[in-house]
């Protein structure tokens, strides 16, 4: 702010003006204050002139001094006299006037004589005051001392001091509220003549009703209020700093134009976090659906109504304005206000009251929110006022409507806004999170409403949403045994309802009280009993059987990982080996019931023949030599046992160390089920080993569709690390989000390690950038944006195999870490054939490949011998050559298939558009676009000679009309695809087509024409009503493809256009792991971290939405940031985030990353607090156990804590291997500390810790 300036004479009040007319002076520099003046003259009737006398009217500075030499005896008061007042007067109201005023040129007409009786007075004025100077000369200096002391002495302790007058004037000035110019004063007393305030005038200024009006100089312009203010304006607008002291004309603007308060003043805080504030909020109106099949501008123009958006132009007149409602009075705020009779539910803001539809409690804080007042709109509504309108609302439409579930929940979750509301005052914000003591109080009220919700409506007591509501709710106040009642109780009141079943075999997984491997187990025989037994109930074939069967798979899935996770390896293959042979190897006499058979007894027929086909130790799925179950003879023999790996060469001496190192080995060397009459199981003293069909007997099931057995097979290879999910399943499924499932980087070390960034360390903390020294720039280690540790995207043949150019890849060679490459390889080879699914055998191309494409290209050729007319295949093979880098033999694979397939049956003609696209793609990314155009002008033609096509040679262009003509293919083909009549092959390639046509656009037109095919494509599918499906999302992929290729190939490109499309794809597949690598990677370029961290708040890690792959990919991000230095508190912030969500609190991969980071930073004890904690969360993972007895992290823990973590994992049910008291007999007992020691042992000796702190001093560097 600008220094304010110092008072001057002039800016002290008037005490000439009226009572009801205080004027001041006009500004350039110090008109914040009124300007004092003498006391007027006694008033004549007439004056020299012949005019009526005027009201006087303020005098000047140098007028006001000599008034006040008189008042101080310093002057005589004989020279201010009326006349001379009178007279000065009118000659400045002349000057002020200037020659044109009609009112001086009325006075000259009038007066005729004027300046001649001017000059005469003015000579005889002269003449006298000259007498009495040479008068004043002849006075002895004596009797002027003598006069000067008298008067001293005379009012000696009476007179003030001039600058006391001066504060005595302005301290007892104030502004007058009544009296009239027409009403006499009273006389001043001669002690209250020197205070007197005010001064009436009582002869008026004839010219005022002549002239209608008070002369402009006799008016003030505007009077100031402070801060800018001016009497009259509107509070919002305010003189403009830039003008305000300089002397000159001064200008009014908005408030906003000079001071921005929201940055430069603490009171603005209030403004955003002050809940009686009322606040006007514009929102635009929805954006209109488009038109089919019409551009943009059209489609805006037909649908939009410019009546009804206040925030556009009328089309009839170039201005409009957004109009406000009229705030309503008490009385009628009173008479629409409906009160609720009887008693009232529990609520935070209790029963309405009258009180309630007052103004805030800082409705008199005029003064204060007058300085925010943009511009000066008034109204709106304030967060209390926001909080019980909605109160009122939801209250009334629930008595209107008891029997709306999803309104009930909307009020439940309305509770946790009103809490947040309640402390906006303290400081808080909407945004922040609650303490315990309010979620404790929430969750009282949210139960009492849910409480009222159950009973409003009879159907609302079977609801699956409010009981499962109701349960989580109360999870957070009962303790475990009340609420294991209620379970219980509500699952045998309702147990049909299988969404309660899934979430209370989650919640007694992951409670600790009553966590036991074996009481979960039992609870998932019984979700599995009951799934069973309703599937069975069903009808064949019913929408309602197949979703049975498809949650039981997700349960069974669920089961057999924790099995895994608790050590019990060999009984969770064991049961997926079980489930998959009695599905898909069940011989033809047990494909289906007797005719006269039930059903229950079919099953326990098949059930009692495998038990004999299990015990009879033939091979199994995934071991070598397996044949299934129906192709297997009693005769046949059994696999070949593997020769014992060797154990590992352990070079530590602890024997807690050692201990986990022989534990790891033999999970890892051990991990498949033996048989019971395997050589040396007798000797082994593990009897978890052999497996019994009676082990897994109780929760394997059989399934009828043909869905079913395809989310089964793919549930196997989930189950075995592979990263392959079903076709047409988009990332929102379980498939790809479900905590439970996705815990490849709790168990596989390798995935941890490519978790973290490579540092890089910086020998100084700055760069030298042309001999001057500059801050290091902040540079990611990511190269490419394919380089995470996990991948959550839709099974497309795109991602499958490696591209040279570079792309995200499903499987890669790194990925095969820590895997049992023969089990899987096994599984692929026997399950291929009876998986009525070619993506299926796709994946096992891909598999293949990522361990030697050389091998994988024999494997495609082997199956390509008996499956000639599927064209997928055509493409895996000739994909697999692409990523051998032989790019001949990719396009003779591609006209050999094409051509072959103008030959097939209609049906085998399917995924002709598939070859067409993958053709041309491949020639566009190699650098050869011509061939690529040329390619996709022949696929409109049927022909066409591919052998010509295809020779890389030839780079002549196509001719014009033979692009005209597939353009219009392209169109034609895309419409079809959107009819209502339009067929499966062509419905099955929409995406392949756009993509295609998209190609051919960019090829001969450019960017611009591609993005349009793109954006119509997405368009027309998101009136298709395919929003949110596999197919919508893989149409974003091909269009992230396709700009990212763009940007890549070095020719004009806007990261802004890769941002936007990019943006809305993660708000419609937020755990789709291409789409937020893609973004990270393009503004990593930028330098701008916000923008990553905002989209991700906005639409990954969301509260309602987010998963543990939304959290992993935050963490990973700021991980990532900067390669030299890393953000410990950004970080630990996402990790507290994530484990405190009720979400992902039970995600073994963010427990086990947040204690490496911690182990990393060097932070010991908080890594030893959060295994404790994670063990507390996640009591089923082993390796959360094992993490005390690391190397990295043993040191912090005391050898009796160690003792009881091995404690906890026995009373708990997992499973150990190799007993740790054979570790410790041998161990030497001075290394062990005594069970009574509070402390450890000092490590360094005192004499020993002196020496090495003096040799650190004394270091030379």
């Amino acid at each position: 702010m600008a220094p304010t300036p110092p008072p001057s004479f002039s800016s002290f009040p008037d005490f000439n003006s009226n009572s009801n007319n205080i004027r001041k002076q006009q500004p350039p520099a110090f008109a914040s204050f009124p300007s004092p003046s003498p006391p007027p003259p006694p008033p004549a009737p007439n004056n020299q002139e012949g005019r009526p006398a005027k009201r006087h009217r303020p005098d000047r500075g140098d007028d006001f001094l000599q008034s006040l030499e008189v008042e101080l005896g310093l002057a005589d008061s004989r020279k201010h006299s009326s006349r001379s007042n009178s007279r000065d007067r009118d000659k400045r109201k002349r000057e002020k006037r200037g020659p044109d005023d009609p009112r001086e040129s009325e006075e000259r007409r009038s007066h005729p004589s004027s300046s001649r009786h001017h000059k005469t007075d003015r000579k005889k004025e002269k003449e006298r005051e000259s007498s009495k100077d040479k008068e004043e000369r002849h006075r002895s200096k004596s009797e002027r001392r003598k006069d000067d002391f008298g008067g001293r002495d005379k009012d000696y302790g009476k007179s003030e001091k001039p600058y006391k007058l001066i504060k005595t004037l302005k301290d007892d000035y104030r502004p007058a509220t009544t009296g009239s110019d027409h009403e006499p004063s009273p006389a001043p007393t001669p002690s209250s003549a020197e205070k007197r305030l005010f001064y009436s005038d009582r002869r008026g200024d004839e010219f005022n009703i002549k002239y209608g009006s008070l002369h402009k100089g006799d008016i003030p312009r505007y009077w100031r209020l402070g801060a800018g203010r001016v009497i009259g304006l509107n509070s919002g607008m305010r003189i403009t700093r830039e003008s305000a002291y300089t002397g000159k004309d001064l200008q009014v603007g908005a408030n906003t134009t000079y001071r921005t308060p929201r940055y430069v003043d603490s009171r603005a805080a209030r403004h955003t976090t002050d809940r009686y504030i009322k606040r006007v909020k514009l929102i635009a109106p929805k954006k209109q659906p488009q038109i089919l099949g019409v551009s943009n501008e059209l489609s805006a123009v037909a649908t939009t109504d410019a009546s009804e958006d206040p925030f556009l132009p009328s089309m009839d007149d170039g201005d409009r304005f957004v109009s406000f409602d009229v705030e309503r009075s008490f009385a009628e705020k009173l008479s629409t206000t409906e009160f609720e009779q009887g008693q009232e539910y529990r609520s935070i803001s209790g029963q309405l009251k009258t009180s309630d539809l007052e103004l805030g409690r800082f409705a008199n804080d005029v003064e204060e929110d007058e300085d925010f007042a943009q511009l000066g709109i008034e109204g709106g509504e304030s967060q209390d006022d926001y909080i019980k309108r909605r109160n009122i609302e939801i209250d009334r439409q629930l008595r209107q409507e008891p029997e709306n579930v999803n309104l009930w929940i909307e009020f439940v979750d309305f509770q946790d806004e009103v809490i947040l509301s309640s402390s906006i005052n303290d400081g808080g914000s909407n945004n922040r999170k609650m303490n315990k003591e309010e979620r404790a109080s929430t969750s009282e009220i949210k139960l009492s409403i849910l409480n009222r919700a159950l009973g409003a409506a009879p159907s609302n007591s079977s609801s699956e949403k409010l009981l499962l509501l109701f349960l989580r709710t109360a999870g957070q106040l009962w303790d475990s045994p009340t609420l294991l009642a209620k379970w219980r109780e509500t699952l045998a009141e309702h147990p049909h309802l299988t969404g309660l079943w899934v979430e209370y075999v989650g919640w007694r997984q992951t409670t600790w009280a009553g966590f036991g491997v074996r009481e979960v187990l039992e609870v998932y025989v019984e979700c599995l009993g009951v799934l069973g037994n309703k599937a069975e109930n069903a009808e064949r074939g019913s929408a309602d059987r197949e979703n049975l069967e498809g949650n039981s798979i997700y349960l069974f899935l669920r089961c057999c990982l924790m099995l895994r996770q608790a050590g019990f390896a060999e009984r969770a293959l064991a049961a997926f080996q079980t489930i998959v042979e009695l599905n898909f190897f069940r011989p033809s006499d047990f494909i289906k019931p007797l005719p006269r058979e039930e059903e229950e007894d079919w099953v326990e027929r098949v059930f009692a023949s495998f038990e004999s086909f299990w015990d009879s130790g033939a091979p199994r799925i995934g071991e070598g030599g397996a044949k299934g179950w129906c192709n297997t003879s009693e005769d046949s023999p059994p696999p070949p046992t593997s020769e014992p790996t060797p154990s590992s060469v352990i070079s530590t001496s602890n024997p807690f160390e050692r201990w986990l190192l022989a534990e790891q080995h033999a999970t890892a060397t051990k991990s498949r089920p033996a048989r019971a009459d395997d050589p040396g199981i007798d000797d082994d003293v593990d009897p978890f080993r052999a497996i019994l069909f009676d082990d897994v007997r109780d929760f394997v099931f059989l399934v009828h569709s043909h869905d079913s057995l395809i989310q089964l097979a793919y549930a196997f290879l989930t189950f075995l690390g592979l990263p392959f999910i079903p076709p047409d399943y988009p990332t929102s499924t379980p498939f790809s989000t479900d905590t439970f499932i996705h815990t490849e980087l709790a168990e596989r070390p390798s995935l941890r390690d490519r978790y973290w960034p490579l540092l890089e360390i910086c020998r100084t903390p700055f760069d030298i950038v042309q001999g001057e020294a500059m801050e290091r720039e902040k540079k990611s280690d990511l190269t490419v944006p394919w380089d995470a540790p996990f991948n959550t995207a839709p099974a497309t043949v795109d991602s499958l195999f490696k591209a040279r150019p570079g792309w995200f890849e499903t499987m890669g060679k790194q990925s095969l870490t820590h895997l049992d490459v023969g089990l899987c390889r096994n599984v692929f080879d026997l399950l291929h054939p009876h998986v009525k699914d070619g993506f299926f055998t796709v994946n096992y191309f891909a598999f293949e490949s990522a361990q030697s494409p050389k091998s994988a290209v024999k494997l495609a050729k082997t199956i390509l011998r008996t499956s000639r007319q599927n064209l997928a295949l055509w493409d895996a093979y000739a994909r697999i050559e692409r990523s051998r880098n032989k790019i001949e033999d990719a396009r003779s694979v591609y006209v050999t298939a094409l051509s072959m397939s103008r030959t097939f049956e209609e049906r085998d003609q399917i995924d002709a558009p598939l070859l067409w696209k993958s053709w041309a793609e491949m020639e566009w990314e190699e650098g050869r676009p011509i061939l690529a155009l040329r390619v996709l002008s022949a696929a409109a033609t049927l022909d066409s000679d591919l052998s010509a096509v295809g020779k890389s040679g030839n780079d002549e262009r196509p001719a014009a009309g033979q692009i005209l003509k597939a353009r219009q293919y392209y169109n034609s083909q895309l419409e079809a695809a959107f009819q209502p009549s339009v067929t499966q092959a062509i419905l099955r390639n929409r995406n392949h087509l756009a993509y295609s046509f998209a190609i051919f656009e960019y090829v001969s037109q450019g960017l611009n024409a591609a993005v349009q095919v793109l954006e119509q494509h997405l368009f027309r599918l998101d009136c298709a009503g395919t929003r949110g499906s596999a197919e919508f999302e893989e149409a974003y992929m091909l269009y992230a493809r396709l700009l990212y290729r763009h940007a890549g190939a070095g020719g004009a490109f806007r990261p802004g256009q890769l941002r936007d499309t990019l943006e809305r794809a993660i708000k419609e597949f937020p755990n789709n792991s291409n789409f937020l690598n893609l973004f990270y990677f393009n503004e990593l370029r930028m330098k701008i971290q916000n923008r990553v961290r905002k989209t991700l708040e906005e639409s990954v890690i969301q509260e309602k939405i987010v998963t543990s792959q939304g959290w992993l990919f935050a963490i990973f991000a700021e991980l990532h940031l900067d390669a030299r230095s890393q953000n410990p508190w950004g970080v630990r912030n996402l990790f507290d985030r994530a484990i405190e969500h009720p979400n992902t609190k039970c995600s073994a991969s963010i427990w086990s990353l947040y204690i490496d980071f911690e182990i990393r930073n060097g932070d010991l004890n908080r890594a030893k607090a959060l295994t404790f904690r994670g063990i507390r969360e996640c009591p089923w993972c082993k390796e959360l156990y094992l993490k005390a007895f690391s190397p990295h992290l043993r040191p912090s823990f005391r050898s009796k804590e160690l003792r009881q973590v091995h404690s906890l994992l026995l009373e708990k049910g997992l499973r150990v291997r190799l007993e740790l008291d054979g570790f410790l007999r041998g161990w030497s007992s001075s290394d062990v500390e005594d069970e009574g020691d509070e402390e450890p042992a000092p490590l360094l000796l005192k004499e020993t810790e002196e020496l090495y702190s003096e040799r650190r001093r004394l270091m030379p560097y």
